[in-house]
């Protein structure tokens, strides 16, 4: 009879997926991590900042460039009272925001479609269609976080038009035939100071493209990054064991083998994560093709020339 082998790592193996996991955490949070992060706010978020007419009400808004009708997708308003320092006297700000949204297509309002808006900050928050009003009282200097869903109930529209009203007038009617929609190459990082301008910032409706941004917040960012860096470090020592298929490599004590494992571990650990990067945060998908083919490639060859 064949006798199988029941380990799933020999003592080489564990040693090395311990110090190819280790290198990796401390390479991701050291060095790739920061440059992940400013990337993914790069492509796939805007920032916005609105102030009033003497900037002492600020707010900034991390708003999505793309949305989904089959994901839900997260916006985000920090409102802010910066009195002027020489004021030692400041009050507070206080008010009502009402965030408005429309969906929109061939630059029409429809008029049967609807967004949903949603408090993540409130528990028992429900979900609201087209206005979101949140209330706010700060003390000078303070600043206010309000994590927002977006949800789309249709799959019709090619944008989600969204603007932000302070202290608006009872029975306000917001209608979309006289704003202007700024797309990405038209929107600078700063509206115009007064928040009564009819200026609306437009999100794509684009499902491949918010794919790839849940691939990105949830593969290649905290905290999903760390289970994924643990199991595939653990997952390219053992491919790089089935590939160094020498006895030396399995035996009960370790050897100088492991580096081995660690290296070859290491490369196919890299080939895994370029094909990620470079599929999900680039516009390059035949270069992540090509890693990927390589790496199948030595999969498939390595064994045979170790063999």
């Amino acid at each position: 009879m064949i006798e199988i082998e029941k380990k799933l790592l020999s003592a080489n193996g564990w040693i090395a997926a311990v110090i190819l996991t280790a290198c990796t955490f401390g390479a991701y949070y050291f060095l790739v991590f920061p440059q992940l992060a400013n990337q993914n706010e790069e492509v796939f978020y805007r920032q916005v900042k609105i102030a009033d007419e003497n900037t002492i009400f600020q707010i900034e808004a991390n708003i999505p460039k793309y949305l989904s009708n089959f994901q839900e997708s997260i916006l985000i308003l920090n409102i802010a009272c910066n009195p002027p320092e020489e004021n030692e006297s400041a009050q507070g700000c206080d008010g009502l925001l009402d965030l408005v949204s429309f969906l929109i297509e061939d630059g029409n309002e429809i008029g049967d479609s609807h967004v949903t808006l949603r408090r993540l900050d409130l528990k028992d928050q429900p979900a609201v269609v087209r206005n979101l009003y949140i209330k706010y009282d700060l003390k000078a200097y303070e600043v206010m976080s309000v994590p927002i869903s977006v949800q789309i109930s249709s799959g019709n529209g090619e944008y989600v038009a969204l603007s932000v009203y302070d202290n608006p007038p009872t029975g306000l009617a917001v209608k979309w035939s006289d704003v202007t929609c700024k797309t990405d190459d038209e929107t600078d990082d700063k509206m115009d100071d007064k928040m009564d301008d009819n200026i609306w910032i437009c999100a794509k409706i684009d499902s491949g493209k918010a794919l790839q941004q849940s691939g990105v917040e949830n593969l290649l960012l905290p905290p999903w990054s760390n289970r994924l860096i643990l199991f595939i470090a653990f997952a390219m020592i053992w491919l790089a064991e089935q590939v160094l298929s020498y006895k030396e490599t399995r035996d009960e004590q370790p050897n100088a083998w492991l580096l081995y494992l660690a290296g070859l571990g290491a490369y196919f650990l890299f080939l895994f994560y370029a094909v990620l990067y470079l599929y999900l945060l680039t516009d390059i998908p035949l270069i992540a093709l090509f890693y990927a083919v390589l790496l199948i490639f030595y999969i498939i060859t390595l064994p045979k020339l170790f063999s």
